[in-house]
């Protein structure tokens, strides 16, 4: 009887689990080549954190070679972040089902982008920070096509001084477990092709 009574609790928690909505907040710091990335969630009113650390070796260079490397990579995250927006542009026709049963299910309650960029040289700074706004713009637009944001806030801080490049990004989801699990296989596809779509398109370069 027992047995019967505890396994009747567990299934009762995962229905809940499946129905209940759930709010998962992301959030992902980026600076020079140190990656942190934390899943926070709630459950049955629980608090949940998960670390995820995306940190790699640090290779020593001299100075010269460490500022023309954080050059090319402000210009790699405009120049991506372009060849994204392109992608995605194009796969229209193929993400439209998706995208409107995620708009229907999956709320993001708030999203934050906050980028500080140097290059170690201050006319190159200024003449980017156009660029890393227009770039910061669009990935938020890119956010808010697949689910709606209900409060965002961008913010881009030029560093004149040194080099350097720091992303800080934060998002808070709000969507029903079970209405979730629907959509992630068709989400995954789509993701892989543009993906493949991009890669193919370095390759050319």
């Amino acid at each position: 009887m027992l047995l019967w009574v505890v396994l009747g609790g567990v299934v009762i928690k995962l229905l809940l689990l499946l129905i209940i909505p759930m709010e998962l907040g992301v959030d992902y710091v980026f600076s020079g080549k140190a990656q942190s990335l934390r899943i926070t969630t709630r459950i049955l009113g629980i608090p949940l954190s998960l670390p995820i650390s995306l940190d790699k070796k640090k290779k020593e260079k001299n100075k010269k070679e460490k500022a023309e490397q954080t050059s090319v990579t402000v210009q790699g995250f405009v120049h991506g972040v372009k060849k994204l927006y392109h992608e995605y542009t194009a796969s229209k026709e193929k993400r439209h089902s998706l995208w409107n049963q995620i708009k229907r299910h999956v709320t993001c309650k708030r999203c934050t982008l906050s980028v500080a960029y140097g290059t170690g040289n201050p006319a190159t700074t200024g003449m980017l920070n156009g660029a890393v706004w227009t770039a910061g713009s669009l990935l938020m637009k890119l956010i808010d096509s697949v689910f709606p944001i209900q409060e965002e806030s961008l913010s881009v801080e030029p560093d004149f001084v040194q080099s350097c490049l720091r992303l800080h990004s934060k998002l808070i989801i709000s969507f029903r477990a079970f209405r979730l699990l629907q959509i992630v296989y068709g989400m995954i596809r789509l993701v892989k092709e543009i993906k493949n779509n991009i890669t193919t398109e370095e390759g050319r370069c």
